[in-house]
């Protein structure tokens, strides 16, 4: 849902979850994702920024176990987190202690998954390539201006 809302409400949503619950599954779409009517794209990081304000921590152990099933959607398996109200003590020694049992590879905070990469950066959607149209022009010009200077120099 926090997509969906204006960016200025990010503040206020993560408030009225925390004030709701002390356990929150949580995933928002990062940006540049895509979807219908997103207005509020956030890396994970942010997410994260806001429920610490609110005295919750975070844990990443869905995303490792999840990355890889072709099942999941791309936007489960990167976006989503746990986060704990730190008054939960019992709740986060527990979840530390099942975390570091399993050993789970620990996952970069802001991360795009492979799919989302590959469905965005096809090569018309590469950002880099109506740069290089602009510029392309001006370096080939350049190019042959230094090289008519070396054939007229003699070098």
């Amino acid at each position: 849902v926090a997509e969906h809302l204006p960016p200025g409400s990010a503040g206020t949503l993560v408030h009225s979850i925390t004030e709701h619950a002390p356990v929150v599954l949580f995933g928002a779409a990062i940006p540049r994702q895509g979807g219908y009517r997103h207005m509020n794209e956030r890396w994970q990081s942010f997410w994260s920024a806001r429920f610490q304000e609110q005295g919750y921590v975070r844990f990443d152990f869905i995303r490792s176990q999840i990355w890889e099933d072709p099942g999941i959607y791309f936007w489960y398996k990167q976006n989503v987190a746990i986060f704990v109200r730190g008054s939960r003590t019992e709740t986060i020694a527990s979840l530390r202690a099942t975390t570091e049992a399993q050993k789970l590879a620990p996952m970069p905070l802001d991360v795009v998954h492979p799919d989302l990469f590959q469905a965005i950066s096809n090569y018309d959607q590469i950002a880099f390539r109506p740069l290089l149209r602009r510029i392309l022009p001006a370096i080939i010009s350049k190019l042959q201006q230094v090289a008519g200077e070396r054939l007229r120099s003699g070098r």
